[in-house]
């Protein structure tokens, strides 16, 4: 059977041994009410995932699944933008968040009893947490095929990233309710393109259920 975009139907499951979860920028610039996108009224979205993204985690940790957080650093004297004849992203909007040396860059006060030591943290300067990083080689190193996908901002950084880890061959599976941005139809509109072209949209409980009573087989060396 087929949906109605023509999309052929498939069950499918999780492999907690060969599966990693990436949780996108949740950070105080985009997410705490008095940073910048806060004070800007622009993470009404973003805010109301916290409590999903704090239960995916905790859900992937029971398993012994690997979380990689990856944290947005903008710089300002950014030479590269700076030689840029059409405006940035930023100046489009006329906002400068994360900023390098700025407590913006700290994961956001709510998500951090659910990270561990033992986590592994991407700064990244990009959209995608692939562009110019080491995470095709840590996910290739922790023997990963599947990336559950969560946070922010859903039609930038993590559609920049679902794009480019399915053409790293990865199989995406994105939880709806654990991914958001400022702009509704944006956010459809990437899950649209997910659901037709990159992966699996799903929800946080049906990841749980999947996941219930499932443990990380120790990898191969």
């Amino acid at each position: 059977m087929v949906d109605e975009y023509g999309v052929i139907e498939f069950e499918w499951d999780i492999d907690p041994s060969d599966t990693a979860l990436l949780v996108i920028d949740m950070q105080s610039g985009f997410l705490d009410p008095d940073r910048t996108f806060g004070k800007a009224g622009l993470n009404k979205n973003q805010r109301a995932i916290i409590p999903n993204v704090a239960g995916l985690v905790d859900a992937c940790r029971e398993t012994g699944m690997p979380i990689i957080w990856s944290i947005q650093e903008h710089i300002r004297d950014d030479k590269t933008r700076l030689r840029h004849k059409i405006p940035n992203h930023l100046e489009k909007r006329n906002i400068f968040v994360a900023s390098r040396g700025t407590r913006e860059l700290n994961i956001q006060e709510e998500l951090k009893p659910h990270y561990r030591d033992d986590d592994h943290i991407l700064f990244k300067h990009r959209a995608s947490c692939f562009f110019d990083t080491n995470l095709a080689t840590k996910l290739k190193m922790l023997g990963t095929q599947m990336l559950i996908i969560s946070g922010v901002n859903s039609n930038y950084c993590v559609e920049s990233t679902i794009r480019e880890g399915y053409f790293h061959d990865f199989d995406i599976v994105v939880p709806k309710d654990c991914v958001a941005g400022s702009f509704p139809d944006l956010h459809e509109s990437m899950l649209k393109n997910v659901h037709i072209y990159f992966g699996v949209v799903t929800h946080l409980e049906e990841v749980a259920r999947k996941l219930a009573g499932k443990t990380a087989a120790t990898k191969a060396s």
